[in-house]
């Protein structure tokens, strides 16, 4: 499995949708306050290894008893009795991005272009009094939503303030 450095916080399959005849996207840096920059998909919304997370060095920050505390919870929850098979397997640094934020986004890139090109078909009327979407679909954009709320730069940050707190 080649090792992903580019992890992005923003799904490279939504940015997709912005992309004009260079395959490139307007991009403005609210921080940097820059003029707007023409850029490719790739280099927008990602942080180097945002999501890797070593687990094994987690624990060893906490004394032994804690650790001792969530390696039972961890085994208890996974139903994993062998801890090296856990941290093989389950706590690998890259298992959000490449278990959990690659099939995600293989699920949602073509279920985000079939609902924009229902919003393409609709005129006045048809929106103001049709549904857009099925019950199934708004779950699933729910769905969608919540877990991109969780997994931006910002939620991040405050997360680490509060733990930390």
């Amino acid at each position: 499995m080649a090792d992903t450095k580019k992890e992005h916080y923003v799904p490279r399959c939504y940015l997709e949708n912005f992309e004009d005849a260079e395959d490139r996207i307007w991009v403005y840096d609210k921080v940097l306050m820059d003029e707007p920059r023409h850029q490719l998909r790739i280099n927008i919304g990602f942080e180097n290894y945002f999501y890797d997370i070593d687990f094994n060095v987690l624990l060893s920050k906490m004394d032994e008893e804690k650790q001792e505390e969530i390696k039972q919870d961890v085994k208890k929850i996974t139903g994993i009795d062998n801890w090296d098979l856990i941290t093989s397997t389950i706590l690998k640094p890259k298992y959000i991005e490449k278990e959990y934020m690659c099939k995600l986004e293989d699920l949602y890139g073509p279920f985000l272009k079939r609902i924009i090109g229902k919003s393409y078909g609709g005129n006045d009327w048809v929106i103001k009094n049709c549904s857009p979407f099925s019950e199934d679909e708004k779950l699933i954009l729910a769905i969608f939503l919540a877990v991109q709320i969780v997994r931006t730069k910002t939620y991040r940050d405050n997360l680490r303030q509060v733990i930390e707190k």
